[in-house]
C-alpha cells in the first residue's frame, strides 16, 4: 500500500511538472512568434505553438484554464452561449502576414480557423465556416439578438499588404451548433437588391490612416469613420481610401444592421475613438513598443 501511494505521489508530480513545462513552452514560443526581430523566429515558434496550443485545448477540462499567460494573442468570450474564440496574426516577411484562430466551445469542441483566401472579391456577400476564414484579428465582440438568434458582432483587423490595412465588422452565429461568419443582415439601403444586404462590413484603409471600427454603447450603434477613395501618400501607393474626418453607423432595427448616414464630425466631442488591439500589452501586434 505504501508503494502504491509513494507510486501515485510520483506520478501525480510528475504529470504537474511536465504541464507546468508544457505551460511555460507555450507562453515562450507565443512571445517569440509575436515579438522576435527575426522573421525565420518567427515562423519556427509560430508552428511551435500552434501545435502546443492545440494539444492543451485538446486537454480535458481545458476550456476551465483562462490561458491569461498568452497576452500576446487575442481572446474573446460569451458566457452565455458557452464559447471563445482565439485569433492572432504572424507577421512572416515585410507586408506578408498569416492569420490563425480557434473556436473552442465549452463543452471542449474546437473549430480551427483556416485561413485560406488571398483576396476580399465578394467576400462582403458570403457566409463562411471555418475552414474557409479570411483571416484577422479579433479585437472586440458584441451580443446581439436577429430573428430570434443570439449572434455576435466581431470587429476585427487584418494587416493585409504594403499600402492597405483592413478593418471587418461580421457576425458570427452558430447552425446546428456550428460556428458560420457573416450573415445577410448588413443593410445598406432600402432599395432591397442582392447589393443592398451584405454579409459583413469590409474596411480597406491607407496603411498609413487611423480608423475607427467598434460598437459605441453610448450610441447603440457600430461606429467607423466615413471613407472616400484619395491619391495616396505614399510612394507607388496610388488610389486608397482615407478617412475625411466624418463618421457613419449602424443601427440594429429588426434584427438587421441598418445603414445611418453621418452621425457626427471629428472636432465633436462625442467622437469616440478605438481602443488600441490588444491595448493591455506593453507592445504592438508586432512587438514594436507603443
Amino acid at each position: 500500500m505504501k508503494n502504491w501511494f509513494y507510486s501515485f505521489l510520483f506520478l501525480f508530480g510528475l504529470s504537474s511538472m511536465l504541464h507546468s513545462q508544457s505551460s511555460n513552452d507555450l507562453t515562450f514560443y507565443c512571445d517569440v512568434m509575436i515579438n522576435a526581430d527575426d522573421p525565420d523566429h518567427r515562423i519556427y515558434a509560430q508552428n511551435k505553438f500552434n501545435r502546443l496550443f492545440k494539444e492543451a485545448l485538446d486537454d480535458e477540462g481545458s476550456y476551465e484554464n483562462d490561458f491569461s499567460n498568452l497576452k500576446w494573442i487575442s481572446q474573446l468570450n460569451d458566457t452565455i452561449y458557452g464559447f471563445r474564440i482565439f485569433s492572432w496574426e504572424l507577421k512572416k516577411a515585410n507586408n506578408e502576414y498569416a492569420h490563425f484562430g480557434v473556436i473552442q466551445m465549452k463543452d471542449g469542441t474546437c473549430y480551427t480557423l483556416s485561413n485560406e483566401r488571398t483576396d476580399l472579391v465578394d467576400l462582403d456577400y458570403m457566409d463562411v465556416g471555418p475552414e474557409s476564414w479570411y483571416g484577422a484579428l479579433y479585437y472586440a465582440m458584441y451580443p446581439f439578438e436577429s430573428n430570434g438568434e443570439r449572434a455576435f458582432l466581431l470587429c476585427g483587423y487584418n494587416a493585409y499588404s504594403e499600402f492597405n490595412k483592413v478593418k471587418f465588422a461580421d457576425v458570427l452565429h452558430f447552425v446546428d451548433g456550428k460556428p458560420v461568419f457573416g450573415k445577410s443582415i448588413f443593410k445598406t439601403s432600402d432599395e432591397g437588391t442582392r447589393r443592398d444586404i451584405k454579409s459583413r462590413l469590409i474596411l480597406q484603409y491607407s496603411s498609413d490612416a487611423a480608423v475607427t471600427l467598434r460598437f459605441n454603447e453610448g450610441l447603440n450603434m457600430l461606429v467607423h469613420d466615413h471613407l472616400i477613395t484619395r491619391m495616396g501618400r505614399m510612394p507607388g501607393q496610388g488610389p486608397t481610401n482615407l478617412p475625411d474626418g466624418s463618421y457613419v453607423g449602424w443601427k440594429l432595427n429588426n434584427g438587421q444592421w441598418v445603414y445611418v448616414e453621418k452621425i457626427y464630425d471629428q472636432v465633436s466631442e462625442e467622437a469616440p475613438r478605438p481602443k488600441p488591439v490588444l491595448d493591455k500589452r506593453t507592445k504592438g501586434v508586432f512587438g514594436k513598443g507603443k
